[in-house]
């Protein structure tokens, strides 16, 4: 959530339409923010699905080869540990043009059907993917949504995304500065 936190402060355009999304949900459902309501809001749902593939939680999951497995020469044996390198296949330009660029509409309906499944794989795939997947973008969206009810994200002249490097799975960062500004009275 502190990168999708940072994307928006660097792309105000995109928080404008996220904000947007945001009140017309809440006033159709007079204020009450549950799971029917941020089911509905496919640009939300968009915005976390493009940071996740920008900023991967792990980005360098391993699976132990269960059998032995071939495909065009390459050759897996049975008990070998394959990394998945998540931090490339996320920015393959074949799958996503202009790759480095936060662009949530990549995951709307009607674009993401033309991304290939596994060349999105935040929560893994298939019978190994994360069992929590759903909750953790249900959970995503509900404190979103409550911090945009109250809040617009504003980049600060210090508000950047610097690496901490050294860690083999996950993205570690120096901290992220923004300014949380009340959007009502």
């Amino acid at each position: 959530m502190a990168f999708l936190i940072y994307y928006l402060a660097m792309h105000p355009d995109i928080q404008e339409k996220l904000l947007i999304e945001t009140d017309e949900a809440i006033e159709k459902t007079n204020g009450r923010i549950t799971s029917d309501t941020v089911l509905k809001m496919p640009y939300l749902t968009a915005c976390i699905s493009e940071t996740l593939r920008l900023v991967p939680v792990f980005y360098r999951p391993d699976r132990r080869c269960t059998k032995d497995w071939e495909h065009n020469g390459i050759k897996i044996k049975t008990g070998m540990t394959v990394i998945i390198p998540l931090w490339a296949l996320h920015r393959d330009p074949e799958q996503y043009p202009d790759p480095e660029r936060f662009d949530p509409d990549r995951f709307m309906p009607g674009r993401k059907e033309k991304i290939d499944p596994y060349a999105f794989n935040t929560f893994g795939n298939g019978p190994r993917a994360c069992i929590g997947q759903r909750f953790a973008y249900e959970m995503m969206k509900i404190t979103m949504v409550q911090y945009l009810k109250e809040f617009r994200i504003q980049r600060r002249d210090d508000t950047n995304f610097k690496e901490k490097p050294g860690n083999p799975l996950f993205i570690v960062c120096e901290p992220i500065f923004v300014d949380m500004v009340r959007r009502r009275v």
